[in-house]
C-alpha cells in the first residue's frame, strides 16, 4: 500500500474537504477554534452529576477539620466566660468569736463587693454587728445594738488604673475569640480549596478515562472489519496483529486510567459526605460531563491584591497578635507606675448603746506603693517591644509574599485559557486529520498504520484540552484561596 507524507495528506485533505462538506484549512486556520472546544468536554450535561456547590456545602457541614476549628472557637468563648469571672459580685461572711479568755466578744461583718471594670477598684456595702465585752484595743469592732451599715470605694489613681491582669485577661480572651474565628476560616479555606482541588482531579480522571476508553473502542471495534477485508484478500494478516497489539496496549491505557479514577475517587471522598459525616465515594455516575469553559476576562490584579490584603486571614492574625503583644507592653508600662490608692468609706450605727456611735462616720485615706528596681517591668516591656518589632516584620513578608503569590496565579490563569484555546484547536485539527484519514483508509489511500497514528494525536489533543482545562481550573482555585473569596469558596462565617 502506498505511503504518503504529511504534507500530502494535507492536500488531499484540501481536496476532498468540499465534498465532504468540511471548511478548508485556511478557513479553519482562520476560525477560533476554541468556540465549540471550551464548552462542557464533548459529553451532554449529565443531570445526576455531582456539583462543586454541593460537594463544598457538604464539606463545610462535615469535615473534621472544620468542625474541630468550630469546637476551638466554642473553647475561646468558654474561657472568655470564665475571665468575665474575676468581675464577679463577691459576698463574704467573717463572724468571730472569743472561746476564753477574760473578755466574751461575738462579731460578724458581711460584705457584697462590685469590681470596676472601667477604673481599677471596687465599691463595696456591708452590715456588722458585734455583743459581748471588748477591750480598748479592739474598739474598731463594736457597733451598736442593730448593727453598722456601710458602703465605701476602692480606686487606684495611678497603677491600674487604665490596665491591670483582670482587664488585660479579658482584652486577650477577647482577641483569642477573634483569632479562632479566624482560624476557623483559615482551616475553611484551606479545606475548601482542597476539596475543589480533589474535585477538578476527579474531574480530570473521568475524562481522561473516556478518552482511553473511545480509543480502545475503536481498535476493538475495528477488529471484525480488518477480519473481514482479510478473507477477501483485501489486507494482509499483518494489519489484524497490528490492531490486536493496539488493542491490548489501549486497554492498558484504560486499567491505567480506571486506577486512576478509583485514586481521585478516595481523595474526593474525604470531602463528599452523608449527613453524618460519614465519606461517601463517588461513582462514575456523578462525574460531570466535563470542565465548564474558561473565563474569557482578565483579573484585575489591582483590586485583587487590595481586596486579598483586606481579607487575608494570615495578615489579620498578625495584627491580633500584635494587639495582645501590645496589651502586655501596656500592662508592663502600668506595673512601672507608683500605686496610689484612694479609699473612702462612709458607716452609720442603729440601735441602742453609746452616744459617741450616734453619727455617720465617714472614711477618706490613701494608700501609697512606689516599686523600686522594676526590673520585671522593664523586661516585660522590652519583651513585648521585641515580639512587635518581629511580628511586623513577618507581617511585611506575608504580605510581599502574598502580592507576588496573586500576580504569580494570575499569569497561570491566564496561561492556561491560551493553552486550553490551544488545545481546543489543536484537537479541531486533530479531528480534521483523523476524519481524512479514515476516508482515505476506507478507499485504500491510506495505510492502518497512518490511521492509528491520527487516532493517537487525537486522543493526545483530547488530553492536552483536559489538562489544560484542569490546570485553569486548579489556578483558579488557588487564585480563590490566596484572595480569601469565602463566598465563592462556599466558606460558611
Amino acid at each position: 500500500m502506498a505511503k504518503y507524507s504529511l504534507a500530502a495528506l494535507l492536500w488531499s485533505w484540501v481536496v476532498v474537504s468540499p465534498a465532504v462538506g468540511q471548511p478548508s484549512i485556511a478557513q479553519t486556520l482562520s476560525e477560533d477554534p476554541a468556540d465549540e472546544y471550551l464548552q462542557e468536554v464533548r459529553e451532554p450535561p449529565n443531570p445526576n452529576a455531582l456539583g462543586l456547590i454541593e460537594l463544598l456545602d457538604r464539606s463545610s457541614n462535615s469535615v473534621p477539620k472544620i468542625l474541630e476549628a468550630r469546637e476551638k472557637v466554642n473553647s475561646q468563648r468558654a474561657k472568655a466566660l470564665a475571665a468575665e469571672g474575676a468581675f464577679d459580685r463577691q459576698l463574704s461572711s467573717l463572724s468571730r468569736s472569743r472561746a476564753a479568755g477574760f473578755y466574751g466578744l461575738t462579731f460578724i461583718d458581711n460584705k457584697l463587693a462590685t469590681p470596676l471594670r472601667n477604673i481599677g477598684g471596687e465599691v463595696y456595702g456591708g452590715w456588722r454587728i458585734s455583743d459581748g465585752d471588748f477591750p480598748v484595743y479592739e474598739d474598731e469592732y463594736v457597733t451598736l445594738g442593730f448593727g453598722e451599715l456601710n458602703f465605701g470605694a476602692s480606686i487606684a489613681l495611678l497603677r491600674d488604673r487604665q490596665i491591670d491582669s483582670r482587664r488585660m485577661t479579658l482584652r486577650d480572651r477577647a482577641i483569642e475569640i477573634e483569632m479562632a474565628e479566624l482560624d476557623y476560616v483559615l482551616a475553611s479555606i484551606e479545606v475548601q480549596h482542597d476539596a475543589m482541588i480533589a474535585y477538578w482531579n476527579w474531574v480530570a480522571a473521568g475524562q481522561q478515562l473516556i478518552i482511553f476508553k473511545d480509543l480502545q473502542d475503536l481498535a476493538t471495534n475495528r477488529t471484525g472489519a480488518l477480519s473481514t477485508r482479510i478473507q477477501e484478500g483485501d489486507l494482509a494478516d499483518i494489519e489484524l496483529v497490528e490492531n490486536q497489539q493496539r488493542v491490548f496496549s489501549r486497554r492498558n491505557l484504560v486499567i491505567k486510567a480506571e486506577q486512576a479514577l478509583k485514586n481521585a475517587a478516595l481523595a474526593l471522598s474525604f470531602y463528599f459526605r452523608d449527613e453524618t459525616g460519614e465519606p461517601i465515594v463517588p461513582g462514575r455516575e456523578l462525574l460531570p460531563s466535563g470542565f465548564p469553559a474558561p473565563e474569557t476576562e482578565s483579573r484585575n490584579l489591582t483590586s485583587d491584591i487590595g481586596v486579598a490584603l483586606d481579607r487575608q486571614v494570615e495578615l489579620a492574625l498578625i495584627d491580633r497578635r500584635l494587639e495582645l503583644a501590645s496589651n502586655r507592653r501596656a500592662l508592663g508600662r502600668n506595673e512601672l507606675l507608683p500605686q496610689v490608692d484612694l479609699e473612702m468609706k462612709v458607716a452609720r450605727d442603729f440601735g441602742g448603746g453609746s452616744v459617741t456611735r450616734d453619727e455617720t462616720d465617714l472614711f477618706v485615706g490613701f494608700e501609697v506603693s512606689v516599686p523600686l528596681e522594676r526590673r520585671k517591668a522593664k523586661g516585660e516591656i522590652a519583651a513585648a517591644e521585641a515580639d512587635i518589632r518581629a511580628l511586623e516584620q513577618r507581617r511585611k513578608n506575608i504580605s510581599d509574599q502574598l502580592i507576588a503569590r496573586i500576580g504569580q496565579l494570575a499569569n497561570t490563569i491566564e496561561a492556561a485559557q491560551t493553552s486550553a484555546r490551544l488545545a481546543a484547536g489543536e484537537l479541531r485539527l486533530a479531528e480534521r486529520l483523523e476524519a481524512a484519514e479514515r476516508l482515505r483508509f476506507r478507499e485504500g489511500a491510506s495505510s492502518f498504520f497512518l490511521l492509528n497514528q491520527r487516532e493517537d494525536a487525537r486522543a493526545e489533543a483530547r488530553l492536552k484540552q483536559v489538562n489544560a482545562l484542569a490546570l485553569y481550573q486548579r489556578a483558579v482555585t488557588d487564585y480563590l484561596a490566596i484572595t480569601a473569596d469565602t463566598a465563592a469558596l462556599r466558606v460558611r462565617l
